[in-house]
């Protein structure tokens, strides 16, 4: 019997929270928008997907292309650079008046 598209995404979905759900609200949201956006395109594959599979990307998302460690430091970073450009910005003004 046939599967429907709302069927074989149900089932992804339970999947995906037996295999990587507890980790799920430790996430970023930057982060759980990457996870999102590969998890997505692992499911439109239209074949079968292993725990280890979401694991896997879980991992990725986490560990290489957005680690926490690293959106911190982004977070200070454009922190600082728009502080210094409103500092900037308001000196400007100062010294035209």
């Amino acid at each position: 019997m046939m599967q429907t598209e709302e069927q074989r995404l149900q089932e992804f979905v339970e999947q995906v929270r037996r295999a990587i759900g507890p980790k799920l609200e430790e996430l970023s949201q930057r982060q759980a928008d990457l996870l999102d956006a590969s998890l997505t395109k692992l499911f439109n594959l239209n074949r079968p997907v292993t725990d280890a599979e979401l694991r896997g990307r879980l991992d990725l998302v986490t560990n290489f292309v957005s680690p926490t460690g690293h959106e911190e430091v982004q977070k200070v970073y454009w922190d600082l650079r728009l502080n210094n450009s409103e500092t900037k910005a308001s000196q400007k003004t100062k010294s035209s008046n």
